[in-house]
C-alpha cells in the first residue's frame, strides 16, 4: 500500500471515529525549537527573522493584546525575546456530532504565552487595578470562555472564506492548519476586535525557560551524533541539508537513559529534491501513528515543510514525550473531552563545530578588522545559511575553550547582519491526504 492507499483509508477511519464513535473529540499538535552546540547543552536564543504571523493575529507586545484595563507583564515582542525553547505553532481542533460550548484553559508554568488567535478572554502573567490597588496575577495561561464549536453543517465554510491578511506571503505557517475536518469554532471575547470570531483552531505561540528532553552532542569532526533522552521518545529522525543537497535517518524510538550513536556519513547526501519527498511521508505517517487524524498530520508538515525540511543545517525532529507535553502545557477543557490527543514534536538545531570553528574565525577577525574587511566578514557569515539560527550560533562560537569570550566582537557582528532568507529547494514534493 503507498502512502496515497494508507492516508485515505487512515481518513475513512478518522472521519468514522470523529462522527460516529464519540461526541467530542480534541486534538492538537505543535513544535517545541531548540538551539545546542556540540556538547549538547540547549542554548538561550532568539532568532534572527521577525515573527511570520498575519497581522490579524494577537500579540503580547501590542497594546497589551487588545486587553482593556490590562497591563501584561511580559509585552516584548517574541522575536526579540531570549529563552532555551520556541512554542510554535500549537493549535487545538475539536471534532464533534454536534454545537457546543467549551471553556479552554492552556498553561505555560516555564514559559510566556506571546500571540494567540482568536482572541482570549484572559491571558496572564498581568497586572490590574482594582479599587485603586494594582492586583498581580503571575499565571502563564491563556484562556477562551464559552468557544462555541458549530455543528458538522457550518464546516461548509472554506478555509478561505476566514479571515486573512491582504499581503500574506510571509504567514503560511498560519494559513496551513486550516486544512482539516475540524468543526468550525466561534468565539465572542469582550476583548476581540469584532463580535464574533471564527477560526478552525484555537492558535497559540510562545517561549519557554525549561529544557527539552532530548540531548545531542556532536562530534568534534561532524561525523556522528549521540542523543540521550530524559524520557522515552516515540519517534525521531535527523535530517541534514547542505545546498541542494539532503540526508536524513530514520531512528524510530529512543529509550531513556540509553544514548543513541547515529553516524552520520553512512547515510549519502542525495538531491534535496528526491529525499524531500520521502521524510515528508515518512513524518506524515509517523503523526499518524501518535494519533492525529490524517488531514492534521499533513497540515503539521505542510505548515513546517520550509524550516523542516529545506533550511540548511543540521536537525533532530523527534516526537516529545505525552507526559512531557501535558507538564510542560497542561490543558483543561470543560466539558471534558471524550478524547484528547497532543502531539508536540521537538527540533533541536545542531550548530556543527565546524560551524563553529568558522564563526570562531570570523569573530576573531571581525574584532580588529577595518570597516571593508568587516563587510567581507559579514558577507562570510551569510553563505553560511544560518537563517534565525545565526545569533545563538555566533554567541557560542565566541567562548574560546579555555573560557575567554569575545562577546563585544560577537555583538557588534551580529548588530552588522541583515536579516537573510532562508535558501528554498526549487521544487516541492506534495504529500496527499487522500484521493
Amino acid at each position: 500500500m503507498d502512502i496515497r492507499q494508507f492516508l485515505a483509508c487512515a481518513l475513512l477511519s478518522a472521519v468514522s471515529q470523529a462522527h460516529c464513535a464519540e461526541s467530542l473529540i480534541v486534538h492538537e499538535w505543535g513544535t517545541f525549537t531548540s538551539v545546542q552546540g556540540a556538547d549538547g547543552v540547549q542554548q538561550h536564543w532568539k532568532p534572527l527573522i521577525a515573527a511570520d504571523l498575519p497581522d490579524f493575529v494577537y500579540s503580547s507586545a501590542t497594546r497589551n493584546g487588545g486587553f482593556a484595563n490590562v497591563v501584561l507583564v511580559d509585552q516584548t515582542r517574541k522575536d526579540q525575546t531570549v529563552g532555551v525553547l520556541r512554542m510554535e505553532t500549537p493549535v487545538i481542533y475539536f471534532y464533534s456530532d454536534r454545537e457546543l460550548d467549551v471553556d479552554v484553559r492552556v498553561s505555560f508554568p516555564t514559559g510566556r504565552i506571546t500571540e494567540w488567535y482568536p482572541q482570549a478572554d484572559s491571558i496572564g502573567p498581568y497586572s490590574v487595578a482594582v479599587d485603586g490597588y494594582t492586583r498581580f496575577d503571575r499565571r502563564s495561561i491563556i484562556e477562551w470562555k464559552g468557544v462555541r464549536i458549530l455543528g458538522p453543517a457550518s464546516n461548509a465554510i472554506s478555509a478561505d472564506e476566514l479571515i486573512r491578511d491582504r499581503e500574506d506571503a510571509h504567514a503560511r505557517h498560519y494559513y496551513a492548519a486550516r486544512a482539516t475536518d475540524a468543526n468550525l469554532l466561534r468565539t465572542q471575547s469582550p476583548h476581540a476586535r469584532s463580535k464574533a470570531e471564527y477560526e478552525r483552531d484555537l492558535f497559540y505561540r510562545g517561549i519557554g525557560y525549561q529544557s527539552a528532553p532530548l540531548k545531542v552532542k556532536v562530534s568534534a569532526d561532524d561525523s556522528s551524533l549521540a542523543l540521550a533522552s530524559e524520557e522515552p521518545v516515540p519517534a525521531a529522525f535527523v535530517l541534514t541539508i547542505r545546498k541542494d543537497m539532503m540526508r536524513f535517518h530514520e531512528l524510530g524510538s529512543l529509550t531513556p537513559g540509553a544514548e543513541r550513536l547515529v553516524q552520520l556519513d553512512v547515510e549519502p547526501f542525495d538531491a534535496a529534491i528526491n529525499v524531500q519527498g520521502r521524510v515528508m511521508k515518512e513524518m506524515v505517517a509517523t503523526l499518524i501513528s501518535q494519533g492525529l487524524f490524517p488531514k492534521e498530520a499533513l497540515a503539521m508538515v505542510e505548515t513546517w515543510k520550509d524550516q523542516w525540511f529545506e533550511e540548511e543545517g543540521t536537525r533532530v525532529l523527534y516526537v516529545l514525550p505525552a507526559a512531557w507535553t501535558d507538564r510542560m502545557l497542561p490543558l483543561d477543557i470543560e466539558p471534558r473531552p471524550d478524547t484528547i490527543v497532543r502531539v508536540m514534536i521537538g527540533r533541536a538545531e545542531i550548530v556543527m563545530p565546524s560551524i563553529s570553528r568558522q564563526l570562531h574565525r570570523d569573530i576573531v577577525a571581525f574584532d580588529s578588522a577595518n570597516a571593508h574587511e568587516q563587510q567581507r566578514i559579514v558577507a562570510s557569515v551569510r553563505k553560511l545559511n544560518l537563517g534565525r539560527f545565526v545569533l545563538p550560533a555566533i554567541e557560542m562560537a565566541s567562548i574560546t575553550p579555555d573560557g575567554h569570550r569575545f562577546m563585544d566582537a560577537a555583538s557588534r557582528l551580529s548588530s552588522a547582519l541583515n536579516k537573510p532568507a532562508a535558501p528554498k529547494i526549487a521544487a516541492s514534493v506534495a504529500v496527499e491526504a487522500g484521493p
